[in-house]
């Protein structure tokens, strides 16, 4: 039996071309020696077969969303920069640590960043996981666990020049020390580069230094047969003063710095329970909320 064919529809509101193939029940066929059909509609996208799927985008919430547009990125190659010192009345250093936690598909401030004292809805599912299921926990042993804990980035302004122009950046990145193997992170790299000393035990260079700081390289590149970028930072030679970086700085610019903890982002608690729901069943998340009114 043909099939019938229907003549392209053209949706005028969407702009998707469709074509709409129905099977129709073969009921004159013999049962036993032919295939009984049931009633199918297939749409037929036009869209290429080789196209590539769109990524979701990274559910980044660690920086608050006006100050996440100015997070500074390492493209291929050198990006030169000059970091800046700790902004008052911050209490935090030029460089601040920051907790963080994954989820999938995105990550938020661990809430201690800020507070100490205090616990994520992540630390409540990693006690009670721990206790009630301890084989489902991310380990050296078990790579494809459920990681509950904490990640460590690091938190800094910047001066970088963009189209010409010298403008305010965040640097955010890992702040990882390579102590459990494999390579430390750039965060981490960046403030070893500030802490070199030569022999006699004295810096080399005060990169901090408002008047006699230097600025600095994040060099990305990507060796021949490697499936990962590298990454190395050095430090320039020459003084590179702060104000007359900012001297050439829209007001905007200028106006966007601020302490570090300003910049940073802190859910409300139903939104990080929101966040473990897409790391856990929500039924398990169920039983963690239970435990705890319990």
């Amino acid at each position: 039996m043909t099939p019938r064919r229907h003549s392209p529809l053209w949706n005028q509101d969407t702009a998707e071309f469709a074509v709409s193939l129905t099977i129709t029940k073969a009921s004159t066929m013999n049962s036993h020696t032919n295939p009984q059909f049931h009633t199918t509609t297939f749409s037929i996208e036009a869209e290429s077969p080789w196209e590539k799927r769109k990524i979701k985008k990274f559910d980044d919430r660690v920086l608050l969303p006006e100050y996440a547009a100015r997070k500074l990125r390492f493209p291929f190659g050198n990006t030169w920069f000059r970091i800046l010192p700790a902004m008052q009345p911050s209490k935090h250093s030029w460089m601040m640590g920051i907790h963080s936690l994954s989820y999938d598909g995105g990550r938020f401030t661990h809430p201690r960043t800020l507070r100490p004292d205090m616990k994520s809805v992540f630390d409540h599912a990693f006690s009670w996981a721990k206790k009630h299921y301890p084989q489902s926990l991310y380990g050296r042993e078990n790579k494809k666990g459920v990681r509950l804990l904490s990640d460590t980035l690091g938190l800094c302004w910047c001066i970088t020049q963009m189209n010409g122009k010298n403008v305010a950046r965040l640097i955010l990145a890992s702040g990882y020390d390579s102590s459990r193997g494999g390579d430390p992170g750039i965060a981490h790299r960046i403030w070893s580069a500030t802490c070199r000393r030569d022999e006699d035990g004295n810096l080399l260079h005060d990169v901090i230094d408002p008047l006699a700081g230097r600025l600095m390289c994040v060099s990305k590149t990507i060796p021949e047969g490697a499936k990962s970028p590298i990454f190395h930072v050095s430090v320039g030679k020459q003084p590179a003063p702060i104000a007359e970086l900012m001297s050439s700085m829209d007001i905007e610019e200028i106006k966007a710095l601020r302490p570090l903890e300003n910049t940073i982002q802190q859910l409300h608690e139903e939104e990080e329970w929101q966040a473990l729901s897409r790391l856990i069943a929500p039924s398990t998340v169920s039983l963690i909320r239970d435990s705890i009114k319990g």
